[in-house]
């Protein structure tokens, strides 16, 4: 547009095209950059914990402190901080959505499972990373923690022992 403004020998039309267009480029760089500074921030204040049960004490320590071993207490609103086997639940109910697809929450025991079940989702004895807690309470061991997560096992060899 400025050049065509520039072609017809408007040169007030072309100065005031310029200035609209570099100031448009200027101020969303400027709102882009406190936009990012922000979201930094807030992201620096939040932090994503667990209830880990060490040495008979509870402590809420982060999220990549979790080494397999470690015995975590759950409760409705938590977010299942990796992959975990239930050791004790009382009315246990998962929203599995995010990694099944499912509408309803699954229900979570400490139970043994069949050696027919091959697919780690239908395995009521475990409780995978992404996954929250609708209602219920228990305690669970971690299993898995970062990249060998037992859920990305299965889908590269399709096979996962029995609780």
């Amino acid at each position: 547009m400025g050049a065509i403004s520039y072609l017809t020998g408007d040169i007030r039309a072309t100065i005031m095209i310029l200035l609209m267009v570099i100031l448009g480029i200027v101020l969303r760089y400027v709102q882009e950059s406190r936009a990012d500074n922000a979201a930094e921030k807030l992201k620096a204040m939040v932090s994503t914990t667990a209830t880990v049960i060490r040495a008979g004490q509870r402590k809420e320590i982060p999220l990549k402190e979790l080494v397999p071993g470690d015995i975590v207490s759950l409760s409705a609103g938590d977010m299942i901080p990796a992959d975990v086997r239930v050791l004790t639940a009382k009315d246990l109910f998962l929203n599995q959505a995010a990694l099944t697809g499912e509408s309803l929450p699954v229900e979570k025991a400490p139970a043994v499972v069949a050696e027919t079940v091959q697919n780690p989702l239908e395995m009521n004895c475990l409780c995978f990373l992404g996954s929250n807690i609708e209602s219920g309470t228990g305690t669970a061991v971690v299993v898995q923690t970062g990249s060998g997560l037992i859920l990305a096992r299965w889908l590269t060899a399709s096979s996962v022992s029995a609780c």
